[in-house]
């Protein structure tokens, strides 16, 4: 892989009322100004579930680990001291509709992005999460996205 610019997109705190698609698309417009300006490659961060127990969420993320896996190029592993297997459902026994109903809205903009998921989810017990790792690529990003949100 050639030499990249990385963007780390941190945690993005919104009031309860206020977290819909709107909200989430003028956060889009200001990064993807940002990304533009400043010329960076790829954007990366973690994403939340709002949990502290995988098994609540097992669906999800079986979904994302079999279904949105970082290929090797890309990928990324959780320390080893703080893994979490995402493997809890074969991918046969997954209901994809429901799986991604139980995404959370930050975690399926990035994936109708392109982005891809690194293998392993943390536990934040402080903050009362479950963190996945997101790799989104520029140039993964389809024409009618970058359209939408340039400003």
């Amino acid at each position: 892989m050639s030499k990249k610019k990385f963007l780390e997109l941190g945690r993005s705190c919104v009031l309860q009322t206020y977290r819909k698609k709107s909200t989430i698309e003028l956060l889009w417009q200001g990064v993807w100004k940002y990304i533009q300006e400043n010329d960076f490659d790829v954007m990366i961060g973690c994403a939340s579930f709002q949990s502290n127990d995988p098994s609540e969420i097992a669906l999800p993320l079986s979904f994302l680990y079999h279904y949105c896996m970082a290929p090797d190029e890309w990928m990324v592993s959780a320390l080893p001291s703080r893994y979490t297997d995402m493997n809890l459902i074969e991918k046969e026994n997954i209901n994809t509709k429901d799986a991604l109903k139980m995404l959370p809205p930050l975690i399926k903009g990035y994936l109708r992005l392109g982005a891809y998921i690194g293998d392993g989810a943390v536990i934040d017990k402080q903050f009362g999460t479950i963190d996945v790792f997101v790799i989104l690529p520029k140039d993964k990003i389809e024409k009618r996205f970058v359209d939408k949100f340039t400003i």
